[in-house]
């Protein structure tokens, strides 16, 4: 399924393949502190001893205005790989967990 953004251009493909964790990825975290599912992000990141770009909605429109622009919605957390969105919390640490176990740190 296609997210639009107004205009009708094509910005998120649901079903674009994730990149897969074996190899070094830019990674940017979309995030704010409140947030329990983004503390459940951060904790998988503390427990993996990684750190990520992180980039806080709250805190600035313009950064919350550029996840609009890049994925069509503003749902955190949203950790981009290789400039492909990743949503759900559980799904993020699932896929930091296999990232971290192939030896990778990111900062």
């Amino acid at each position: 399924m296609w997210w639009k953004k107004a205009g009708g251009s094509k910005i998120y493909d649901s079903s674009e393949e994730i990149p897969a964790p074996d190899v070094d990825r830019s990674l940017r975290l979309f995030m704010f502190e409140a947030c329990h599912y983004c503390k459940r992000v951060f904790s998988a990141l503390e427990k993996l001893q990684m750190s990520v770009e992180m980039a806080d909605v709250r805190k600035d429109t313009a950064v919350r205005q550029e996840l609009y622009s890049l994925t069509g919605r503003t749902q955190v957390p949203c950790l981009i790989i290789d400039d492909v969105p990743l949503f759900e919390s559980e799904d993020i640490c699932a896929w930091l967990e296999a990232y971290a176990a192939r030896g990778t740190q990111t900062s």
